[in-house]
């Protein structure tokens, strides 16, 4: 068998031939698995909604209040603001959004005397009322 004469590079025709092959196969491999990556990714369901949590019949009642006089202003599943900060998560934080510290005293205060735009309830809502609220905004 003769030898191919070299090619322009130095390598035979055979070779270079072999070597597109190999970068054929590589690139068709390469789009494969991308594929069934991308697949795979797509196809994966999602995950499950997170089990409502199950409230004490404090917490209950405080969420009636809360959906009776606290929803129409505050959001209870974000931190945006509506005509009073969303109280997502307040107590998680140190401070609450007017920056006083996120505790049971302070909280009770602005319930019972208001605060700039928000009323006061200390008339409407006894202290076991407010404590129940109070119970229930822990749970945001």
């Amino acid at each position: 068998m003769q030898a191919l004469p070299p090619s322009k590079n130095g390598r035979s025709r055979l070779y270079n031939n072999r070597l597109r092959t190999l970068n054929k196969n590589r690139l068709c491999l390469l789009l494969l698995a991308s594929s069934a990556i991308l697949i795979t990714v797509s196809c994966h369901p999602d995950t499950p909604p997170a089990k409502p949590k199950t409230l004490s019949a404090t917490e209950e009642h405080g969420e009636r209040i809360y959906k009776s006089s606290c929803a129409m202003c505050h959001r209870s599943d974000s931190t945006a603001p509506m005509n009073g900060p969303g109280l997502k998560e307040v107590f998680k934080k140190p401070y609450l959004p007017s920056g006083a510290p996120a505790n049971d005293e302070r909280v009770h205060a602005v319930i019972v005397q208001g605060r700039r735009t928000m009323p006061p309830f200390g008339q409407i809502y006894d202290d076991v009322q407010i404590h129940d609220l109070i119970a229930y905004m822990r749970t945001l």
